[in-house]
C-alpha cells in the first residue's frame, strides 16, 4: 500500500470514530480530485457529516457547496444559514465570507456596519484577509469616513502574516526536498 492509499485508509477508519477532521480531510480530497477521482456526491457526504457533528469547517465547507450547487441543487440562502452556524463557532473563513456578503449585497442586504463586525471577528484571529478587507473599507470612504492611517495599518498587518504563511510553506517544501529524507 503506497502512501497516499495508507493515509486514506487512515481517515477512512477516522471517519467511522466521527473525526470530524478525516471527514474535512476526505471532503477536500474529493472535492479537488487529488489523488482520487473528484466525486461532488462524496464531498457532499463528507462535509455534511462534518456539519451534522457541528464542526465549524464541516459547516463552512457544506456553506460552499450550496453557494456553489457542487454535489447539491445551488442554494444560496442555505449557504448563508450554515455560514452564520459556522460563525457562531467562532470560524474565521465564515467571518470573512459574512463580511464580503454584506459589505457587497451578496444575497443578503448591504450592511456595511455589519460586513466590519464580522471582518473584525476574523482579524481577532489574525486572518490576514481580514485585514485587507479592514482596510479596504477605511480607505474607500464609500459608508465610513476615510481612515488611511487604519486602513493602511490594516493593509501591513495582511502583508505581514501573508509573508509569515509564505516562510512557513517554503519551510514545509525545503522539508519534503528529497536531501532530506
Amino acid at each position: 500500500m503506497d502512501g497516499y492509499a495508507c493515509l486514506n485508509w487512515y481517515f477512512e477508519e477516522s471517519v467511522k470514530l466521527n473525526n470530524t477532521i478525516a471527514m474535512i480531510y476526505l471532503g477536500r480530497l474529493y472535492q479537488k480530485g487529488l489523488n482520487t477521482k473528484q466525486d461532488y456526491g462524496k464531498t457532499y457526504e463528507y462535509y455534511k457529516s462534518a456539519a451534522d457533528n457541528n464542526d465549524s469547517d464541516g459547516l463552512y465547507y457544506l456553506g460552499n457547496l450550496y453557494l456553489k450547487g457542487l454535489g447539491v441543487e445551488k442554494n444560496p440562502r442555505e449557504a448563508i444559514k450554515l455560514f452564520e452556524k459556522a460563525s457562531k463557532k467562532n470560524n474565521p473563513k465564515a467571518f470573512i465570507k459574512l463580511g464580503i456578503f454584506y459589505s457587497r449585497g451578496i444575497i443578503v442586504p448591504r450592511d456595511y456596519l455589519l460586513a466590519k463586525q464580522y471582518f473584525e471577528l476574523a482579524s481577532l484571529q489574525n486572518n490576514p484577509s481580514s485585514f485587507f478587507y479592514l482596510g479596504d473599507l477605511l480607505s474607500n470612504g464609500e459608508y465610513f469616513d476615510v481612515d488611511l492611517p487604519k486602513a493602511i495599518d490594516n493593509f501591513q498587518k495582511c502583508s505581514e502574516i501573508e509573508n509569515e504563511v509564505k516562510i512557513a510553506y517554503e519551510a514545509k517544501d525545503d522539508f519534503f526536498l528529497p536531501e532530506y529524507r
